[in-house]
């Protein structure tokens, strides 16, 4: 332990006289445990202590580590066997998991996650895990994958890296990669921890797009992780995705956002918003972006909260400031001034001031910058499309879709943007070759998200019973009701003023 820099451990000698001392105290002014009491008496926090036993023609030895202050078991180490003819060979597989484990124990970052998870086999393997959560946080998702490679290779029976790695591609919609890890951890589903079942229980639901169990394993893995700030907003943001912002908001009064790597990731504050916006609670929702905003000035995540939250409140000066205010060190400034922009337009047409809507878009939809040409991705040539769509240039939205459309032949958005451009351009023959492609979407793992394109069609021609019925069946597929980043039925230009129709008020009621 004291090799690896992280401890600060009391020396053999020193522990040695001090057990002296504690064993000739009276055992009324001592801890039962002897271990303890050495641990109080040098000032320690954690202690390591364990047993032996003999099984046979083997010896059985426990290990486990108590906070001095509680006096109670934080970690219990599996057992190690070695034979009575070589004890000393179950030195070091002793020490490796005794290192790894005191590493997860005393990890302040997201100690209640890793107290869930299988002991790490090494101090290196954890430590590789411990880097990656971080990774993660900071938007480094090729470094963690990296680290979560190299975890593995350490030791293959080692799931966390892996269960890590498949819920970062499920982030990104790498369906197929999730659904091979997921394979290959369930052939180990017996060596898994309670709380490893709950994540692959949270990542099979997502891949057969069964957004009701996802909250289900969701909220299972908060209550197996109570300390874990991951297990509470994962719950929140599932909740958010069935339409239920009270359900997120109590995940949420578990975290605290001041502590670990929230410090790091504007998540929190981006989900609390969100669900204070589903909830009608404008001004608070607009005290918690302001928040995030000030934490992650250069993030877009709370940017987009703070433009919706003035949206919805009517603020429509404040919402032309933020969306033309640049973020300093910004790599995608092109995509996320687009993306601010259309946010900020759509907000304000949902909650009413159209006028002010058009004439942000026409004001500021000519001076764009274009994304950067190294950085071209499906979302980011859309995009361009899906303004000019939200500010009513069907034909051009149109034209952008099908460009965008044949660069990415898998892009949903896409496609259903043809179809609900030429909806408004009265184009039917266009329309119903987009809608038959989308009902008859060749690809696995659509996840919804074709049926909701239908619904969009739909909703384009007003055909307002045919529009709830698919998105009702989107959501029954795995579309998710509300979200922080894919656009819903909330912010859709073709279902605004909607509430009106009983049917689709009833959809869109809180479960």
């Amino acid at each position: 332990m004291t090799q690896t820099g992280r401890f600060q451990v009391v020396d053999t000698r020193t522990a040695w006289l001090t057990a002296k001392l504690v064993t000739q105290m009276p055992r009324l002014l001592r801890p039962t445990e002897v271990a303890v009491g050495i641990a109080q008496e040098t000032g320690s926090g954690l202690v390591v202590s364990g047993s032996y036993y003999r099984e046979g023609d083997s010896l059985r030895f426990e290990v486990q580590i108590t906070d001095v202050a509680s006096q109670k078991l934080t970690r219990a180490l599996d057992p190690v066997s070695a034979a009575v003819a070589d004890p000393a060979s179950a030195i070091p597989t002793l020490a490796r998991r005794t290192v790894a484990t005191m590493a997860s124990a005393v990890d302040t970052q997201s100690i209640g996650m890793a107290a869930g998870l299988s002991q790490p086999p090494s101090y290196q393997a954890y430590e590789e895990v411990s880097r990656a959560w971080e990774s993660f946080w900071r938007g480094d998702t090729a470094d963690l994958f990296y680290r979560t490679a190299h975890a593995t290779a350490l030791d293959s029976s080692y799931m966390p890296p892996r269960l890590m790695e498949a819920y970062v591609r499920s982030l990104e919609g790498q369906w197929p990669a999730v659904d091979s890890i997921v394979r290959e951890v369930e052939a180990r589903r017996g060596q898994l921890t309670a709380a490893e079942n709950a994540i692959v229980e949270g990542l099979r639901a997502n891949l057969r797009g069964d957004r009701p169990g996802r909250v289900r394993a969701a909220r299972d893995l908060a209550r197996l992780t109570p300390g874990s700030f991951e297990g509470y907003t994962l719950l929140a943001e599932m909740a958010l995705s069935i339409g239920d912002p009270e359900q997120a908001l109590e995940a949420l009064s578990h975290v605290d956002p001041d502590r670990g790597l929230l410090l790091l990731s504007p998540i929190y504050w981006q989900t609390m918003a969100r669900a204070q916006h589903q909830r009608g609670q404008y001004a608070d929702e607009l005290r918690a972006a302001q928040r995030g905003v000030r934490r992650f000035p250069d993030d877009l995540g709370p940017q987009v909260g703070l433009i919706r939250a003035f949206a919805a409140l009517g603020r429509t000066g404040e919402v032309r400031r933020e969306v033309g205010r640049a973020l300093a060190q910004d790599a995608a400034s092109g995509l996320d001034a687009s993306y601010r922009l259309l946010a900020g337009a759509a907000e304000l047409r949902t909650h009413g001031h159209t006028e002010e809507a058009d004439r942000l878009l026409a004001s500021m939809l000519p001076g764009l910058p274009p994304p950067a040409p190294d950085a071209r991705t499906a979302e980011g040539d859309r995009v361009g499309a899906d303004l000019q769509y939200e500010a009513g240039h069907w034909a051009e939205a149109r034209r952008r879709y099908a460009e965008t459309f044949a660069r990415y032949p898998d892009d949903i958005e896409s496609l259903a943007g043809i179809g609900a451009a030429a909806a408004h351009l009265d184009q039917q023959s266009e329309v119903a070759r987009a809608d038959e492609r989308l009902a008859a979407w060749p690809h696995s793992f659509a996840l919804g998200r074709n049926t909701y394109g239908r619904a969009r069609i739909a909703g384009a021609l007003r055909d307002s019973a045919k529009a709830v019925a698919l998105l009702r069946q989107s959501f029954r597929e795995g579309y998710p009701v509300v979200s922080i980043w894919e656009r819903h039925v909330h912010s859709e230009r073709d279902f605004a003023g909607w509430t009106d129709y009983a049917p689709f008020r009833e959809l869109m009621s809180p479960p």
